[in-house]
């Protein structure tokens, strides 16, 4: 049976010992997980409980990176599961992703709505771009459209906020006027909305 002595522990930055072991090549261990493993040197260990610590060392790595990357911004699940196999595999971010929705620290319907909020009401994006910036974060369509709902967003009022900025009403020349309204179309806005943002100007200038 093959069996490892542990011959030294040193402490590392980012809350990790390089453990050495007779014979073997350095590796990189999660502090807390040796610790509480009980793990120390002149530990004797077989290869199947030193396969068992680095996989426990694994998934409390993932976890602290988890938990660092959610204490810098929010993320969907799916978004916290991609950027975790940056660094691990899909098992094990799949699971830690699991674990922080469980905890709370990942809620899919508050970021869909937080994030509406802001590119809907603070940026003004039209709903179909914003949805594209949603899903590219990793928000489903049903929490997506159920953000949309809960907000209240409103491609006309978005389009008439645009047009406002853009000092529609502060030019009598109808191509430019044009102009303005076919940068909005670009921007991601229906020719629907922007017509009747269009429209609700022109009726407030008359």
């Amino acid at each position: 049976m093959t069996e490892y002595k542990i011959t030294a522990l040193r402490k590392q930055r980012g809350a990790l010992y390089i453990v050495e072991r007779d014979g073997e090549p350095s590796v990189e261990l999660d502090r807390r997980t040796v610790d509480e493993c009980g793990v120390g040197v002149g530990s004797v260990l077989t290869e199947g409980e030193w396969e068992k610590l680095c996989e426990l060392s694994a998934a409390g790595r993932a976890r602290e990176r988890a938990l660092w990357l959610l204490s810098q911004r929010d993320y969907s699940q799916k978004g916290l599961v991609r950027k975790l196999r940056e660094t691990t595999d899909r098992d094990r971010a799949e699971s830690v992703a699991e674990r922080m929705a469980e905890l709370g620290l990942v809620n899919d319907e508050r970021y869909a709505e937080r994030l509406a909020r802001e590119l809907c009401l603070v940026r003004h994006y039209p709903t179909r771009r914003a949805a594209q910036k949603m899903a590219e974060k990793g928000l489903s369509r049903e929490w997506i459209e159920l953000a949309f709902e809960t907000i209240g967003a409103d491609d006309v009022q978005a389009a008439l906020a645009h047009l406002n900025k853009l000092c529609y009403n502060d030019t009598d020349n109808d191509a430019e006027r044009r102009k303005l309204c076919e940068k909005l179309v670009r921007f991601g806005f229906s020719y629907d909305a922007v017509r009747s943002a269009a429209r609700q100007l022109d009726e407030e200038r008359d």
